[in-house]
């Protein structure tokens, strides 16, 4: 069992990098660089000796091994999927061509001018946010494929994940979901009592 389980991982829909079009070249965004099978931690070493960003989520799972004995194990919780610092500029002079990088996640939702796809960002407070789910959480957390649409926007002012927002699905009990949306990778969620939560102002 994990002790943070993952109820469903994503299978990345992207656009190859050829397909994409990308960003203003000067300021530094994240993007999420799809990369071979279990490849994530050595894509994400080489852009780190490079001196980029670098962030793959994980999640700690405790798994039998072959003497019977349940050790505690690192698992990824987005496969093949490494986040990533960089400019534009870098991002096509570089990153793209580290080997072990096939393609960036693009967004669906969005064409340009030419019925492009656009290379998908992800804002910094998401990412701030998703590492703070990670690091904080003991109960599972869950990623979606597809995004929610979701009501009121709420802050946690009480527990481990104080000062985190998100939005909410109310269940039935007095629990709530909290959804944290991850660019166009889906959504964590979490569920947490509706008590340790506010409307956000």
């Amino acid at each position: 069992m994990c002790e943070n389980t993952v109820v469903r991982t994503l299978s990345p829909s992207a656009g190859r990098t050829d397909d994409a079009v990308g960003v203003p070249a000067g300021k530094e965004k994240w993007f999420a660089a799809v990369v071979n099978a279990n490849a994530e931690r050595s894509v994400a070493r080489q852009l780190e000796a490079l001196g980029y960003e670098t962030f793959v989520p994980v999640q700690r799972e405790r798994r039998e091994g072959r003497d019977g004995r349940r050790r505690t194990v690192e698992c990824v919780l987005i496969g093949g999927v490494v986040f990533v610092r960089c400019t534009e500029r870098q991002r096509l002079a570089e990153v793209v061509r580290l080997s072990g990088i096939k393609r960036f996640v693009t967004d669906r939702a969005r064409l340009n001018a030419y019925g492009r796809h656009l290379v998908a960002e992800i804002p910094d407070d998401q990412i701030e946010a998703f590492r703070l789910f990670l690091e904080r959480t003991r109960k599972p957390v869950a990623m979606e494929s597809v995004p929610y649409v979701l009501g009121e926007k709420v802050r946690v002012v009480e527990g481990d994940f104080k000062g985190l927002s998100g939005h909410v699905v109310r269940l039935p009990g007095g629990d709530v979901d909290v959804v944290l949306c991850v660019g166009a990778l889906g959504c964590a969620r979490l569920t947490i009592a509706a008590s340790m939560v506010r409307r956000a102002e």
